[in-house]
């Protein structure tokens, strides 16, 4: 933890939290840098159990980065350190990109972590719960029921409103007011609206699609968004991409993966909370539609190497190359319905570390075509420690594919379950002396991204060798 303080910078986050910044300083602060600090408290706060020996230091950099946030909360409960102390511009006047429902998003976690799993702050908690009820205020629902038309620029405060919500540090009826307001920010995005009348303050209110039978990826809608209208009343120049912000469709409507990948995470990862909490098919079905339009059509990784077949309808393609994790093929027509196929050679190769990495050195990771393997405790239980297998310095000479349970349903898997890889490796053992030896024993590979499903227990990736 110590060695991830320096890294992130937490001193000079802690000095720009004081507020004592000033321009011409040599360390400018940006936007998102007091999230750096909440999320070091979240990290902080699911590590400190596990490392009691820096505990006390670790906790110190905790309290005072909390004591830090909580001296620059205002009397309405807002806190943000860049717009007060650097840009100085006004509170919510950008939402798509002054990232403070970003920031307070990771607040909320990190104190959903700290009051959780270590040492409760009823006044950390305090202040967040109060900079919520600013947001309520702001951009929730009007007395009457009708939404305000905002929503966070970074979909970072969704998903942190839904873990608030399940989490023990609220009532029942915060529970449905932060439930409420994060479905508002879910399905409001991608929304048009107009304006009711001229009135600055007055309610805006939804206008549909011209006509409703069009595809909904190209019809055009009437009106504007909240951030065009922010961006209008600010001045500046109408969005070019709003797909890069998830605005371009309301959720429910649209039907191919766009935009910013890690805020289209966040934005998936809140709707599925949202969906289970409200038992709503319909919004899973959608998050179901666009994560699968991800997985399926918007990866590009393919690995290099021999052994590649491209056919198109069966007959093979030449000549075709990988480069950088994309499939090049030379130009040529295509006819409706025709079929290419990319057939990987899974065959299982060792990894070696890079020479830098200094904890790798004399390991080996292993994986079958492009799908790392790691050995989980659950397939080896006569191991006591995962850290006394070795595997041979040069690889395996053979493996075999075999098939496990899973513990979790992916789809497609059957009764078969999941390959996994078998190889020969060996355990350390030690007599009463002290002395070691190597003992041949059976090695069970699972694909990396499936562990943790089948109960606790150790799980290795980088394996010394022998």
């Amino acid at each position: 933890m110590r060695l991830a303080a320096r890294r992130l910078g937490l001193a000079e986050r802690l000095e720009y939290l004081k507020g004592t910044w000033r321009e011409g300083d040599p360390w400018k602060p940006n936007k998102y840098d007091e999230s750096d600090v909440t999320k070091f408290i979240e990290a902080a706060a699911y590590t400190l159990p596990h490392e009691p020996s820096n505990a006390i230091e670790i906790r110190a950099w905790i309290e005072e980065a909390i004591n830090l946030l909580l001296s620059n909360q205002q009397d309405n409960g807002y806190i943000n350190s860049y717009i007060l102390t650097v840009s100085k511009t006004e509170p919510f006047s950008n939402l798509r990109d002054d990232h403070e429902l970003y920031n307070l998003g990771h607040m909320v976690e990190s104190v959903v972590a700290y009051n959780d799993l270590t040492a409760p702050r009823p006044d950390f908690l305090t202040a967040v719960k109060r900079y919520l009820d600013l947001i309520i205020d702001e951009m929730g629902r009007s007395a009457s029921g009708v939404h305000k038309g905002a929503y966070p620029g970074h979909q970072e405060l969704e998903l942190a409103l839904l873990r608030l919500r399940d989490s023990d540090l609220v009532s029942q009826a915060e529970r449905d007011v932060y439930t409420d307001l994060a479905k508002t920010f879910i399905e409001e995005r991608g929304t048009q609206w107009r304006k009711n009348g001229i009135t600055e303050g007055q309610e805006w209110v939804l206008v549909g699609q011209e006509d409703s039978s069009a595809d909904p990826e190209q019809s055009r809608r009437v009106g504007e968004t909240y951030f065009d209208f922010e961006l209008r009343r600010r001045g500046g120049d109408p969005i070019s991409d709003e797909s890069w912000w998830g605005k371009h469709l309301p959720i429910r409507e649209q039907q191919t993966a766009r935009g910013h990948s890690v805020r289209f995470g966040y934005w998936l990862t809140a709707a599925t909370d949202l969906a289970r909490i409200n038992h709503d098919a319909s919004l899973y079905s959608a998050v179901l539609k666009l994560w699968d339009d991800m997985c399926t059509k918007s990866y590009y990784d393919l690995p290099n190497g021999p052994g590649q077949i491209l056919d198109l309808d069966g007959v093979p393609l030449e000549p075709f190359e990988t480069s950088k994790g994309y499939l090049t093929i030379a130009p040529r027509t295509y006819l409706s319905g025709q079929r290419l196929t990319l057939t990987l050679p899974l065959t299982v190769k060792a990894i070696q570390p890079h020479p830098l990495v200094s904890q790798n050195t004399n390991r080996l990771a292993f994986s079958r075509g492009p799908i790392l393997l790691a050995v989980e405790g659950v397939d080896h239980p006569d191991i006591d420690d995962l850290r006394s297998l070795r595997v041979p310095r040069n690889g395996f000479d053979s493996t075999t594919v075999h098939r496990f349970q899973t513990g979790v349903d992916i789809g497609g898997e059957g009764g078969e379950g999941l390959w996994g890889v078998r190889a020969r490796g060996g355990r350390v053992c030690w007599d009463d002396y002290g002395r070691t030896r190597i003992v041949e024993c059976d090695l069970s590979f699972i694909p990396y991204f499936m562990w943790g499903n089948r109960g606790e227990g150790e799980l290795m990736v980088w394996l010394p060798t022998y």
